[in-house]
């Protein structure tokens, strides 16, 4: 497989995982606000830069790790394509473009980044012969 091939390949499977951890975030938290039944709107854009910054480590990570280089690179460019999902999701849901969005993305990129650097650094586990 060739090195172009294998980036993008790697960037849509670290921008999937990415999203699905986001959402993921995000339900937990709605699921824990239908139990409270007090939970204040203004939480709203914390929880989302939270599960925004969630899904851009965890796609960084997934996504230099299958890569194996590059990982500031490529960490922030799957957080970059994580936060355009979660624009286009939220565009369509009737949200407005705001400033709460460019904050977000200065959030993601470099907690991408990071993770794109902690996924090329970690080493695999080494099972111990017997």
């Amino acid at each position: 497989m060739n090195d172009k091939k294998a980036a993008v390949i790697s960037a849509a499977l670290g921008t999937l995982a990415g999203a699905a951890s986001a959402l993921l975030i995000m339900l937990i938290f709605a699921f824990v606000c239908v139990k409270i039944q007090s939970v204040q709107t203004a939480l709203s854009e914390p929880v989302s830069l939270a599960a925004g910054c969630g899904g851009a480590f965890a796609g960084g990570l997934l996504c230099a790790r299958i890569i194996k280089k590059n990982g500031m690179m490529f960490g922030g460019i799957c957080a970059a394509l994580v936060f355009l999902v979660l624009f286009i999701i939220s565009a369509l849901s009737g949200a407005q473009p705001d400033v709460h969005a460019l904050l977000r993305l200065a959030a993601m990129l470099p907690v991408g980044a990071i993770g794109g650097i902690i996924g090329v650094n970690r080493r695999k586990k080494r099972r111990k012969r017997r």
